[in-house]
């Protein structure tokens, strides 16, 4: 009888292990410069960066002079879509990825910046242009969306 009840307390232990690992978490937490002064303009600011061969950096930068937060529903921190010439929505990130249902958040002191590596090399769409939209998933109003365009050849 302990035999099984130190086994159910393993497996549980294993499980719960194995579930703080799922979901996609690419974010890093960084602060550029932090040897020069960063001017302040009062605003978070959200940027897409193309890095080539279909990836991209979303960034939130925190450009005011104190700390915000975000407050998340789940391990998900941002979504991306791709969006084709007739407006249409022919990707979502979240439709095909998994994430833990944990409330969590974000605090980003002044000049820090959220990261997120956005992959669309193996995302299958036809050739053409396209529209590439990131956004946090942040309990806030402000999404900070941001979006630039996506030519697949």
């Amino acid at each position: 009888m302990k035999k099984r009840g130190l086994i159910q307390i393993l497996f549980c232990g294993l499980i719960i292990v194995l579930l703080s690992g799922c979901g996609s978490s690419d974010q890093t937490n960084s602060q550029q410069g932090s040897d020069k002064e960063e001017s302040v303009t009062g605003e978070v600011v959200p940027s897409l960066i193309d890095l080539g061969n279909g990836m991209f950096e979303y960034r939130v930068k925190n450009q005011t002079g104190k700390v915000v937060e975000f407050e998340f529903t789940s391990g998900q921190r941002y979504d991306y879509a791709l969006i084709n010439k007739d407006g249409e929505q022919v990707f979502l990130y979240s439709s095909v990825a998994s994430f833990i249902q944990a409330l969590g958040e974000e605090k980003l002191k002044p000049g820090e910046e959220l990261v997120y590596e956005i992959d669309l090399s193996k995302v299958n769409v036809k050739s053409g242009t396209y529209i590439l939209e990131a956004w946090l998933t942040a309990t806030r109003d402000e999404k900070y969306k941001v979006s630039t365009d996506y030519i697949v050849e």
